[in-house]
């Protein structure tokens, strides 16, 4: 028998047990409720040369190089100026462009 099943255990000594079977089926590991997501909010967005500069709720500021947008690259001052929040900050949309961001995809960057 593997080690990993030696005494009743899954995994290195976690007794295997329905209270855990059912934790883990509703999203909690081993018992633990799983962490939920935070949700960022943008608030304003402005460019300089190279870069896109996202002002969130929180007062952190996400830079990212226009480079990996080549919409907003390309984009001229008038259009890059044409932009909204969507979903009350969860984004940014810019319809001149047909361009859309999301704060977690920024984030994940």
């Amino acid at each position: 028998m593997p080690p990993a099943c030696l005494g009743g255990t899954i995994g290195i000594g976690v007794p295997r047990n329905d209270k855990i079977k059912r934790g883990i089926s509703n999203g909690d590991v081993l018992g633990v409720r799983s962490i939920k997501p935070i949700t960022v909010f943008a608030t304003d967005a402005r460019f300089d040369k190279d870069m896109l500069h996202v002002q969130l709720l929180d007062g952190r500021e996400i830079s990212v190089p226009l480079e990996w947008f080549p919409r907003l690259r390309d984009a001229t001052e008038e259009q890059r100026a044409n932009w909204r929040l969507i979903g009350k900050g969860v984004g940014i949309h810019w319809k001149d462009l047909d361009e859309d961001l999301s704060v977690a995809g920024l984030l994940e960057h």
